[in-house]
């Protein structure tokens, strides 16, 4: 199997750890959204008749032409730096292979937990990835309702399709991929493969985390606005948290993850290091 295959079919496995019903609702509102747009370029239908069909699908759940995009809060707040005590110590090459040994045991322990309690890691993984999901569905039902929408709610939205669907896809495969690992501290290149692997799985978790942020963003947002009276400690996050809204920024961070998590996951890579 070729590298763009292996790509191809990892990338399919992963749309299908997408729940069914899930893919469908999302499918649908874009769908809807796209009839709606169609129905208002149309010439030829009268006005009460686009009217009826307009009323119709604007009963649904989605982001309609019509949507009031609202813009989120710019608050700046500088960060006290505190100062820190900087010390320089001179290691040996004794402190250096007790460091060595450490870590030989510590991966040991790691890749025996993984193994032991794969089944909860699995459930943990597929509920971390699904519930950001099932809020997309719920915020695109309100959306449809009040017909107005923060931008940052549209972003977390598109981040969490993307970012769920590996989350889903590690939850689903995890005992699959625990098959191959080992805790054998005498069987150092596998030991190592198998803390290659546990690592793209954490990458996986760290990406998920991106959609909780922006979870969180959304959530402080709303509360910003409708406050009269402002919560600075809200605010604060809203600032601290600036760099989520930047398109590019979510973009480039989200690629990146995927691809250094599907790097250290492949499984054509485990068998390349066992092979060396």
């Amino acid at each position: 199997m070729t590298m763009p295959d292996t790509i191809i079919y990892w990338l399919w496995r992963l749309v299908k750890a997408i729940p069914e019903d899930i893919i469908k609702g999302l499918i649908a509102s874009f769908l809807i959204l796209l009839i709606i747009k169609l129905v208002n370029k149309v010439k030829f239908l009268t006005s009460k008749i686009k009217n009826i069909i307009l009323k119709l699908f604007n009963t649904k759940i989605e982001i309609s032409t019509k949507t009031t995009f609202i813009e989120s809060p710019d608050y700046h707040y500088t960060t006290i730096r505190r100062a820190e005590n900087v010390r320089s110590e001179n290691s040996n090459d004794n402190d250096v292979f007790l460091l060595i040994i450490a870590g030989v045991f510590v991966a040991s322990i790691v890749v025996s937990f993984f193994k032991e309690y794969v089944d909860y890691i699995s459930l943990f993984l597929k509920w971390f990835g699904l519930i950001p999901l099932i809020i997309c569905i719920l915020f695109l039902f309100v959306i449809s309702i009040s017909q107005e929408v923060q931008k940052v709610t549209v972003k977390f939205i598109a981040v969490s399709i993307v970012v769920s669907a590996l989350t889903l896809y590690y939850g689903l495969n995890l005992r699959e991929m625990a098959t191959t690992m080992s805790a054998t501290i005498t069987d150092g290149r596998n030991l190592f493969a198998s803390v290659y692997k546990i690592f793209g799985v954490f990458i996986g978790v760290i990406q998920q985390l991106i959609s909780y942020i922006l979870l969180l963003r959304v959530i402080s947002v709303y509360i910003d606005r409708k406050k009269k009276k402002p919560i600075q400690s809200v605010r604060r996050f809203i600032a601290k948290t600036k760099q989520f809204e930047s398109v590019m920024f979510l973009s480039i961070i989200v690629i990146f993850l995927s691809i250094l998590s599907y790097a250290f996951t492949l499984e054509a890579v485990h068998k390349f290091l066992l092979k060396q």
